[in-house]
């Protein structure tokens, strides 16, 4: 029987200062149920979180080998900050978009056409207000990256809410957002607690993703800020309610920066689907040594990872349907000339012998 060779092959989707912006950033990636890849991101006038002005949208139908064209899908003309797109795909085919406006509001639009076209914004922040009297928000990030849909159906998002006032994005927590009805209507889950089951506290955990595991739990897997630079893990049995203590993984060093994670299906019904990960693995301060590796057992442990990028920044992750290809959309590059801008955003998609599968 003949072996597949190790494929890993990049494209750059966007350029620093090419296209019409100063600065792309915080990548996020999904697949549809007929196998398009939709990779989107913050379009910049410059390396600030607050000036974000739009959300790039490009499509490709080939398994990322060639890209349509950016689509601004949400533009505006003011001041405002547009921020933090997040998708999530659902198996009869619909797309739920969501995205924030000032980190103090967010709004959701749907697609039935695999993201060719989009519904009218819908804002859904009221969705939040019903947190505020067990922690008082003052702005919020969605994601980013992307959410789920459960095998039951549901949808998830993960969100960091922070109280600190003004622009501050600390102190944070982290809670889920949650639809039971295709996304017509939205409740939040519980805050997720601080204490370790290792004796510390998390240090404003935000910036988290999610997927379900092979026994239905879903499995968060967050950014921190705690001395000890390792991811933190929790489960929940609905990704709502009763989360587990977080724990810090030993195998998944990290230098406070986004990261991304998604369920890679077996080749067949009786394989098990594998845990996939993508992060720059070092305990920092500088984000490099970007890695995708892969648990077999749940997320409790990680295999060595396999190196991507040796300067690199936020990172998503998706997979094709048929678990043959592995997809991640990161930051590559640093301009300082540019006041510190992303050089360029990536994809890269691997098959599953690149990964030792």
């Amino acid at each position: 029987m003949q072996h597949a060779q190790p494929i890993c092959v990049k494209t750059t989707l966007e350029q620093h200062d090419q296209g019409g912006w100063s600065c792309y950033r915080i990548p996020g990636i999904v697949v549809t149920a007929a196998g398009t890849l939709l990779a989107y991101y913050e379009t910049r006038l410059d390396a600030s979180d607050w000036n974000t002005r739009n959300i790039g949208l490009r499509r490709s139908t080939d398994g990322g080998v060639s890209w349509s064209p950016r689509r601004d899908v949400i533009e505006q003309t003011g001041d405002l900050t547009i921020n933090n797109p997040v998708m999530i795909t659902t198996r009869r085919g619909r797309i739920h978009f969501f995205w924030e406006q000032d980190y103090n509001r967010f709004f959701h639009q749907l697609s039935d056409d695999d993201g060719l076209t989009w519904t009218a914004p819908v804002e859904r922040t009221d969705v939040l207000t019903t947190i505020r009297n067990q922690y008082a928000w003052t702005v919020f990030g969605l994601g980013p990256g992307h959410g789920i849909e459960t095998r039951d159906g549901s949808l998830l998002l993960p969100v960091w809410l922070c109280n600190g006032g003004g622009r501050a994005h600390r102190p944070s927590v982290v809670t889920t957002l949650a639809s039971d009805d295709g996304g017509k209507t939205w409740h939040c889950g519980d805050i997720l607690p601080l204490a370790t089951g290792q004796g510390q506290l998390l240090v404003n955990p935000n910036e988290s993703a999610l997927v379900q595991r092979n026994d239905g739990r879903i499995l968060i897997n967050m950014r921190h800020e705690t001395p000890c630079r390792r991811r933190a893990l929790a489960i929940s049995d609905n990704g709502v309610q009763s989360w587990s203590a977080p724990w810090l993984a030993d195998d998944l060093p990290d230098p406070v920066c986004c990261a991304g994670m998604v369920s890679l299906p077996g080749l067949s019904p009786d394989e098990p689907a594998c845990l996939a990960f993508s992060n720059c693995a070092t305990e920092g301060p500088q984000r490099t040594d970007l890695t995708v590796c892969i648990s077999h057992d749940d997320g409790k442990s990680w295999q060595p990872g396999h190196y991507l990028e040796k300067l690199a920044g936020y990172s998503d992750l998706a997979a094709s349907p048929d678990g043959q290809w592995l997809y991640c959309f990161y930051e590559q590059g640093r301009d300082e000339s540019a006041g510190d801008c992303l050089d360029r955003l990536v994809l890269a998609r691997m098959n599953r012998a690149w990964l030792g599968l």
